[in-house]
């Protein structure tokens, strides 16, 4: 006989701009979402910066929404935006390139 449980266990991630990383394992009913997570975890205390709305989350690297629901083992990721555009950063890096050769 299998017993279904009503609780998931989630961790919610962040790494912050300073270099310290955040981590909490968050205990939450099935049909939870990520907005209930990143909540619950309490990141928004730690970070009071972070906007729930307007930052961008994902499950184990993947971008999701706060409203994706979530299951047992999954890692919320709460992410940065980014400081410098990647292309602008390959188009740097190859022109030190140059410069050194």
């Amino acid at each position: 006989m299998r017993v279904i449980s009503e609780k998931i266990e989630v961790c919610v991630v962040h790494a912050a701009s300073s270099g310290h990383c955040y981590r909490a394992m968050v205990s939450l009913s099935q049909g939870s979402c990520i907005e209930c997570a990143v909540r619950e975890s309490g990141v928004l205390s730690v970070y009071p910066e972070l906007d729930c709305a307007s930052q961008s989350v994902g499950i184990w690297g993947r971008r999701a929404t706060l409203e994706t629901l979530l299951r047992d083992g999954d890692r919320v990721e709460i992410y940065r935006p980014l400081q410098v555009d990647p292309k602008t950063m390959r188009r740097q890096r190859a022109v030190g390139r140059r410069i050194r050769d």
